[in-house]
């Protein structure tokens, strides 16, 4: 499990030569002496106080355990995070529907998906006319840097610019994406 930390020093030029690339094993609530919890990591690289980073994250599931276990402040200093989701088939996680519940609203306190796509590398269900993949990649930006700019999602997914995940197999079909809110 490794998590792709994206850190923009302060003398921002538009080269990749102002990024740190880390290749980090990341944890959340179970611990691990190979691997460090989000807050640790930017503690032991001198990030503590930072507020412009980017989060790169594919750690196979282990996302909920570390977006749980990681208080709000520090998701708030990435500006920029791009993960995959995986898991959200209800009869194919373990993490159960609570925790990732909790972990979507936690992560929507401070950030709005902006883009999301299915990846078709696992299952599907279907809910009526509704897909449901069991693995998603969404991008989300902060909503203090752009609160200003949200407007109402009216896009379907996927876009003109994603590609599917298999050369040969077609997208899933998410439609617009919208948060329903649920009485």
């Amino acid at each position: 499990m490794y998590l792709c930390l994206i850190i923009r020093s302060q003398n921002y030029q538009g080269t990749i030569q102002n990024f740190i690339f880390l290749k980090v094993g990341v944890t959340g609530h179970q611990k691990d002496k190979k691997l460090s919890s989000l807050s640790e990591l930017l503690r032991e690289g001198g990030h503590e106080k930072s507020n412009n980073l980017i989060m790169k994250m594919d750690i196979e599931s282990a996302e909920w355990d570390v977006f749980d276990e990681t208080p709000s402040v520090v998701i708030n200093q990435f500006s920029q995070i791009v993960l995959e989701l995986h898991g959200l088939i209800p009869d194919r996680k373990e993490e159960g529907p609570s925790l990732i519940l909790k972990v979507l609203e936690k992560i929507n306190e401070t950030h709005q998906c902006i883009h999301v796509h299915a990846n078709t590398y696992d299952g599907i269900l279907w809910v009526g006319d509704n897909v449901l993949p069991d693995l998603i990649e969404v991008t989300y930006v902060r909503r203090e840097d752009v609160h200003d700019r949200l407007i109402k999602n009216k896009r379907r997914f996927p876009t003109k610019l994603d590609y599917p995940t298999f050369e040969g197999l077609p997208d899933l079909k998410l439609g617009t994406f919208r948060l329903i809110e649920f009485l």
